[in-house]
């Protein structure tokens, strides 16, 4: 988890790898991972805590002393599971919103071309 600019920003890795000191990382986690990846993500398990400069910045005694719910193991595999449903469904409903963002955009500026070239008449709209 990024303890540093980007605070609370988790991610999962099923590799060993090197980080660098802006993250921290759990060393013999038994929780579910994708459990804990959502409850990061909120920002509420952290949030008021750390160092304010610049940019707020948290060290790992701060994450050490976060108190997390921790329910059973099927009840976390089952929030997690509610989340990955409710995201995709609500990323799939802005992905189709920014589309048709993305196409009236393009209607807009075709209707004021056509009005400004004088292919449509607009003298009774504009009365």
């Amino acid at each position: 988890m990024s303890i540093a600019a980007t605070v609370g920003k988790p991610v999962i890795t099923k590799i060993k790898c090197c980080i660098h000191d802006g993250f921290v990382y759990f060393v013999g986690l038994r929780e579910n991972r994708e459990y804990l990846h959502y409850l990061f993500s909120c920002g509420e398990p952290y949030k008021g805590l750390g160092k304010m400069g610049t940019q707020l910045n948290l060290n790992t005694d701060t994450i050490g002393d976060i108190h997390l719910p921790r329910p059973p193991a099927e009840e976390q595999r089952a929030i997690f599971r509610f989340l990955d449903t409710e995201t995709a469904r609500l990323d799939a409903l802005i992905a189709k919103v920014r589309e048709a963002i993305e196409r009236l955009k393009e209607l807009r500026t075709a209707l004021i071309s056509a009005a400004v070239t004088g292919k449509i008449d607009v003298r009774e709209e504009a009365a």
